[in-house]
């Protein structure tokens, strides 16, 4: 392999190392309605909270503007140390996959 290609892969992120690890889930804004996609890569995104031995990460995600809504939406994740999810908190939506609050 030359050297030229060996940089180019380098840089580019193809190595042939494996793929990106990702989580991925779909919110609900609050205020529209519209459906958006979060994705938090677990290698690069994450940080890691000693005092708890957990990794977590926040994200705020907000609308097209389609609707002319741009809400902002803040998600917080938090995995253990293999990097599965324990606990998940949203601010401004739900989550897609949760099932739609009741109303007394």
């Amino acid at each position: 392999m030359s050297f030229f290609k060996r940089l180019r892969d380098t840089l580019s992120g193809d190595s042939g190392s494996s793929p990106r690890q990702l989580y991925e889930t779909k919110v609900r804004c609050r205020r529209c309605g519209e459906v958006l996609n979060l994705q938090v890569d677990l290698r690069n995104d994450l940080s890691i909270d000693y005092d708890r031995d957990v990794f977590f990460v926040r994200k705020l995600v907000s609308g097209s503007g389609a609707n002319r809504c741009f809400q902002q939406i803040e998600v917080a994740l938090t995995f253990d140390s293999s990097k599965t999810l324990l606990d998940r908190q949203i601010t401004g939506g739900t989550f897609v996959d949760e099932p739609p609050l009741e109303s007394t």
